[in-house]
């Protein structure tokens, strides 16, 4: 059955080194309404690396599909997210001297502003994704948000700059566009899930979001409305399953099951005399081992984890300035016990982040797995509405795809295969 198109819909593409994750959503006054997820395995793509091309671009088309399917609607084009990023943000300042004495600020003096606050060292073979303000000054003033329309001579700016690796986030989009469908953004994780999961007085207050994904832990500090750290940590679920099987002397795809089924993070949850039943990785039929055995392995990986972003932390000097705590997210934060040993490590409280303004799909909007999907929306509405990066100076569409949104995205995948 061949579905229509509808208008006012928006879609988002999160592809992760376990699951790719599309979902179709419509914009609502009181938020977003998800009219279709599909989930399909990834293949051909690890650690924010693609690694198969093809492979890959079948994994695009499963997720999607089963997404359209459900919502009855096509879609074009896609928020995608890019992975996880082996630089961490840039902070960055620039200043400006207004034309004449106690001139009303414009719009273009807030991005030439900007573009003097960019104009620093972006390692070579970055490309930058989000430049996010953190605070203007006017006149030594500090904390100011929006200085549009204030009276003053001279304009202060301190940004944020994430990027990431130019060759990573090409083949992404590369993939993508293979798929049939055009990347009309591409997002960095911390900046999607932080969207789905933060309330306004978390990102006022100071806390810190982890994103545990499959290959990675994405870090985003918020405080006092604004982005001011993020990084990368190269650990994640996949870690935690590896773990398993070489502790337990078990396959892989057992391990990654008994994770998921009868994992803990905290032992101390676990009752003494569970048993189960372990396969043995050369086949000689079944093991017994206790409970307890399988999540002391799993603690002591997520206390290595927390024990790594406590040390960013310390780094950056933000811990104690982080009044409304850790949220965690990603796949493995919905696992037993993963906030009981966050709490520990970081001393600081921990909740596990639901995305508060999604409607109509109750597993988008509490299962901690797809905060990144949801925040893809979250962010596809505002940008398009026009809330989002208005410091940022607009840059005209490049590259045959773009220019060609308005054609048909079947044409696309017949072209393209």
């Amino acid at each position: 059955m061949k579905l229509a198109r509808r208008m006012n819909v928006i879609a988002g593409l999160d592809i992760g080194s376990s699951n790719v994750c599309a979902v179709i959503g419509e914009p609502k006054p009181e938020g977003i309404c998800v009219l279709g997820m599909g989930v399909s395995a990834t293949q051909g793509y690890k650690r924010g690396v693609v690694t198969h091309v093809s492979a890959l671009v079948d994994s695009i088309r499963q997720s999607v599909h089963r997404a359209e399917q459900q919502a009855q609607t096509v879609v074009e084009s896609v928020y995608v997210s890019t992975g996880a990023s082996p630089q961490p943000g840039i902070n960055g300042s620039g200043r400006l001297t207004l034309k004449g004495k106690g001139r009303e600020v414009t719009q273009e003096d807030i991005y030439a502003v900007t573009d003097a606050a960019k104009d620093c060292k972006i390692p070579d073979g970055m490309v930058v994704i989000h430049v996010l303000p953190q605070e203007f000054t006017l006149d030594g003033q500090a904390g100011i948000w929006d200085p549009l329309g204030m009276m003053g001579e001279q304009l202060g700016v301190r940004i944020h700059i994430m990027v990431n690796a130019s060759g990573a986030v090409q083949n992404i989009i590369n993939a993508v566009n293979k798929s049939g469908l055009i990347v009309a953004g591409t997002v960095m994780p911390q900046v999607a899930s932080s969207m789905a999961v933060l309330s306004d007085d978390e990102k006022e207050l100071g806390a810190v979001v982890i994103d545990i994904g499959g290959g990675s832990a994405d870090i985003a500090v918020f405080s006092k409305r604004s982005l001011w750290h993020s990084d990368s940590i190269p650990m994640g679920g996949n870690h935690f399953t590896k773990d398993i099987s070489v502790g337990l002397r078990t396959p892989l795809g057992e391990a990654e099951a008994m994770k998921k089924n009868q994992g803990c993070a905290h032992a101390s949850l676990v009752a003494l005399e569970e048993l189960l039943e372990v396969s043995s990785i050369a086949g000689n039929g079944l093991r017994l081992i206790s409970r307890e055995m399988l999540c002391q392995v799993i603690q002591a990986r997520a206390e290595e984890l927390f024990g790594l972003v406590r040390k960013r932390l310390e780094a950056w000097q933000c811990r104690r300035e982080l009044a409304a705590g850790a949220v965690i997210t990603g796949g493995m934060s919905a696992l037993e016990g993963m906030d009981m040993v966050a709490e520990q490590v970081l001393e600081t409280p921990v909740r596990v982040a639901s995305a508060s303004a999604i409607l109509g799909s109750e597993e988008v909007a509490t299962h901690p797995a797809y905060a990144t999907a949801a925040g893809l929306l979250l962010y596809a509405r505002d940008t398009l509405s026009g809330g989002e990066n208005k410091v940022i100076r607009p840059v005209a569409p490049a590259g045959f795809l773009e220019k060609a949104s308005g054609k048909m995205r079947h044409w696309f995948l017949q072209f393209m295969t």
